[in-house]
């Protein structure tokens, strides 16, 4: 008699051959930040010592009045995601872009352009091990007004196991928001103040399953005020 398994064995055989899940990506390096007052573009540099596999992310911060306003995708790379804010008392915008793209030989400082901005902030930083056929998933993004010293997650659902969520925030700096500080388990990966207005910071933290991460205080600073954010997993 033939050997007909169950549908708990067929399973339990497929699991276990499946290949191992990859591991999760690695955060390598920031490079320089680029900011400037009243620009509409920023040059923004590479992290040291690129090399083959990395996968960049550049965050650009921004505060400007042109509802319309438009940020332009640098040539080659991709936009993972924006977040602008509905106008606030001060009759600013933010604005908040992230963009990626797979180290390439030759790569050089990225021209990063826009319509105009007041106040504007940019960095880049790399990642190892980054599935960069498919790099991201369960893009989320926020937009308020509401006046507040934290940042709750974004409840990004991964869909694997071994995936590092990064949560990109631009803070209204005009109520004095200067100092930034990591919610607990979430690691500050960059955190800069552009004079008055922009800020942009960034959070990660690694999981280990798939599934929607929990929410909790990503980030807090110092000063009551707004923020855009935009939130995203890096798949190994």
């Amino acid at each position: 008699m033939n050997f007909v398994p169950g549908m708990h064995g067929v399973a339990g055989f497929a699991k276990a051959m499946a290949p191992p899940a990859a591991a999760t990506p690695v955060f390598k390096a920031l490079g320089s930040i680029a900011s400037g007052n009243s620009v509409t573009s920023l040059n923004v540099a590479l992290p040291a010592s690129p090399a083959a596999g990395d996968y960049n992310i550049i965050v650009l911060g921004l505060a400007q009045t042109d509802p319309n306003m438009n940020i332009n995708t640098p040539s080659g790379w991709t936009l993972i995601g924006k977040s602008t804010a509905v106008e606030n008392v001060s009759g600013l915008k933010q604005n908040l872009a992230v963009f990626g793209r797979a180290w390439q030989a030759g790569d050089t400082t990225v021209n990063v352009s826009f319509d105009s901005g007041l106040r504007a902030v940019a960095g880049m930083m790399s990642f190892t091990g980054v599935n960069v056929a498919a790099p991201t998933e369960g893009l989320l993004t926020t937009e308020t007004t509401v006046n507040s010293t934290t940042a709750q997650t974004q409840q990004v659902t991964t869909l694997g196991d071994n995936r590092k969520v990064l949560q990109a925030y631009s803070v209204k700096y005009a109520n004095s928001a200067t100092s930034f500080t990591a919610g607990a388990g979430w690691t500050e990966r960059m955190d800069y103040v552009a004079g008055a207005y922009a800020t942009a910071s960034v959070v990660d933290r690694d999981f280990a399953t798939a599934g929607q991460i929990p929410s909790e205080t990503a980030l807090t600073w110092n000063a009551t005020t707004d923020y855009v954010g935009v939130a995203f997993a890096l798949k190994g």
